[in-house]
């Protein structure tokens, strides 16, 4: 937790250069900070824990959303039947059952994304690092 806390409050840090962490049974603990910034506190990375936790889970949440919709639709694909939808338009066919195949796709991918947006407002509803880490990021539409 402590990495991930650090990454959020110093974005950029490396990590394996800029900090040394040591554990010696009670948890991990900054042991050296070669960095230009004053080390932070154990109070001021506890404060910045729950923030950091909320952002990587958004960030897992969007993830998610990306690789349910471009595994079935992937972007060449999309960018077709944007391309296809265009030209039906223009005909003035908007009424064929192609439109309407059209239609159904973008619905489930609209779908995807308010399920997207319902996790991620769970996340920002969440209390503690241990609810955050405890969301599941499942349950995508069919």
């Amino acid at each position: 937790m402590i990495v991930a806390t650090l990454s959020y409050m110093f974005p950029g840090i490396d990590l394996a250069s800029e900090v040394l962490l040591q554990d010696n049974g009670a948890g991990p603990y900054i042991a050296v900070w070669n960095r230009p910034e004053p080390q932070p506190t154990d109070a001021e990375i506890a404060a910045a824990a729950l923030p950091a936790a909320q952002a990587a889970q958004r960030i897992a949440i969007k993830a998610a959303a990306r690789q349910t919709i471009l595994a079935r639709y992937p972007e060449w694909m999309q960018a077709n039947l944007t391309a296809r939808a265009v030209e039906l338009v223009s005909l003035g066919e908007i009424t064929s059952p192609e439109w309407q195949q059209l239609q159904s796709i973008w619905s489930w991918i609209k779908a995807v994304r308010a399920h997207s947006n319902l996790l991620e407002a769970d996340v920002a509803n969440c209390t503690t690092v241990e609810a955050v880490e405890a969301l599941l990021i499942s349950d995508w539409p069919e």
